[in-house]
């Protein structure tokens, strides 16, 4: 996420699930299934931080260009005559 902030990310992020929910409300078949704009914006919200918590909880997993918290690992392989 280097060229794109990540609170702008997040946000539009949030938004398309805004804007896909309110579709999917408004075209719903029955008046049960309708739900308020309040209800919307909460769940909007948790979308929000949602994404930023995990963008926290995945940088914070990946040090440089290592996964789990730094071990890099070292493939072996032989590529010398066998010693037998």
């Amino acid at each position: 996420m280097n060229e794109v902030n990540i609170y702008s990310f997040a946000g539009m992020v949030s938004a398309a699930f805004f804007i896909a929910k309110f579709v999917e409300v408004r075209f719903s078949r029955t008046e049960a299934d309708a739900t308020p704009i309040k209800y919307l914006v909460q769940d909007a919200i948790i979308v929000y931080i949602s994404v930023v918590v995990i963008n926290f909880v995945m940088s914070s997993l990946m040090l440089g260009d290592t996964v789990g918290g730094g071990v890099k690992h070292v493939t072996e392989a032989f590529t010398d005559n066998p010693a037998f």
